[in-house]
């Protein structure tokens, strides 16, 4: 069997061999090429000892070597401008924080490097000289699609809980059963979930829920991700789980606003404050679930949402209401109909400003205000966004005023 190797890696995995050393492409990347994707990253595995990689690559032509995990045997290695993880060959020592191993043997058996690592599909290594080497099975689970351990399911979780996460994860990204046996290991150490940073956490949930099967992994496996998630209950996930399954292309905070529309604004709260979500997708879902109940009758309902979440977050809004079951076809053509016209919802399109404001004798703690009114009146229709026609309704109105 030949894959398609980037010359990068090919060009790491030659220079090492060349230099007396084993050397493979190893685990997703080799996983991602036989399932015809483009991988994001190439990771090289070698017989190699960290300093004789640092030695090799160290100011050789078209190379740069970066230390970035010589306790764990890893170089980084710059081939042509881009970056080549890679990790001498090695076992793993016990674990005693569900996490991490105390210790770390380097070894010169490549079958024992894949024997520590997760899953089956990416415990194959490759060689353009050796082909694939795949102690484990791996391609027969990549067709049959199933997310399998290697080894003892529970010693690989109870290893590293978070493999749990990830093979929820695997299986939304790549529409893949989780073996049986993974599956209910996976339930029986799903506490020692608790035990994982909640960054990692929040980046595997992150992935899962933005997996083509998101949904059939909430409703398969709710039981699992209680543990990670307390504040909602069995129904709610699997209730999620058909919201999900209505929403089509969407972005993080929409799968989030669409796992959390049954909870309660304290469990909101609790949810993104035990998680570790990103400002801007926070404060994204949570502006969403805000405005799930907003009336969207007509277009001045869609200017009104529109000016206070902006439109590309109006649109989720929506998105999520059709995934509540709601009937959504005249909501989307009214915020069609609005954006395509050019319609003023915002106060950065209103043919006015502060500074037109204060010529007409207003003070400036009454600009912000003002500017509000004369928006909502052209939302309305009671005025026209025409500069002549919103300078002459201010000037009646601050006339009035006085």
């Amino acid at each position: 069997m030949k894959l398609n190797i980037p010359r990068s890696a090919v060009a790491v995995i030659d220079t090492l061999r060349q230099n007396g050393y084993e050397a493979y492409a190893v685990g997703g990347c080799v996983r991602d090429v036989l399932l015809g994707r483009e991988p994001s990253d190439w990771d090289v595995t070698t017989s190699a000892r960290p300093e004789a990689i640092m030695e090799i690559f160290t100011e050789r032509d078209g190379f740069h070597a970066i230390p970035t995990g010589i306790a764990l045997g890893t170089v980084t290695v710059v081939s042509g401008g881009v970056p080549v993880e890679v990790t001498t060959y090695r076992i793993d020592g016990e674990y005693t924080d569900n996490r991490h191993p105390d210790s770390v043997e380097f070894t010169d058996n490549l079958a024992a490097d894949l024997a520590r690592r997760d899953f089956t599909v990416n415990a194959m290594a490759y060689s353009p000289e050796r082909g694939l080497v795949d102690e484990y099975g791996g391609a027969r689970d990549l067709e049959a699609g199933v997310i399998r351990c290697v080894g003892d399911a529970r010693e690989r979780f109870f290893e590293d809980a978070l493999r749990i996460m990830r093979a929820l994860r695997f299986s939304a990204q790549l529409g893949f059963d989780i073996e049986k046996d993974t599956a209910d290991a996976a339930r029986e150490l799903a506490q020692t979930l608790e035990n994982i940073a909640k960054e990692r956490i929040t980046a595997e949930l992150s992935k899962l829920l933005l997996g083509r099967d998101a949904a059939k992994v909430l409703r398969i496996h709710a039981d699992i991700l209680l543990h990670i998630l307390p504040m909602l209950d069995k129904a709610s996930i699997l209730s999620a789980g058909e919201r999900i399954s209505r929403v089509c292309d969407a972005s993080l905070p929409l799968m989030l606003a669409a796992l959390l529309a049954d909870a309660s604004d304290g469990d909101v709260r609790e949810f993104f404050s035990r998680l570790r979500f990103d400002n801007k997708t926070a404060r994204t879902a949570k502006s969403i679930l805000a405005h799930k109940n907003a009336p969207i009758c007509d277009k001045i309902h869609v200017k009104r949402l529109c000016r206070d979440v902006g439109a590309d977050t109006a649109a989720q809004v929506i998105a999520l209401k059709r995934a509540m079951g709601e009937n959504t076809e005249a909501m989307s053509g009214y915020l069609r109909e609005s954006l395509d016209g050019g319609e003023c919802y915002s106060l950065s399109q209103l043919h006015i400003d502060g500074r037109e404001l204060l010529s007409l004798g207003y003070e400036s703690i009454t600009l912000g205000k003002v500017l509000d009114e004369l928006l909502e009146a052209v939302i309305s229709g009671k005025l026209r966004n025409d500069k002549n026609e919103l300078i002459k309704a201010a000037s009646a109105a601050r006339r009035k005023d006085k």
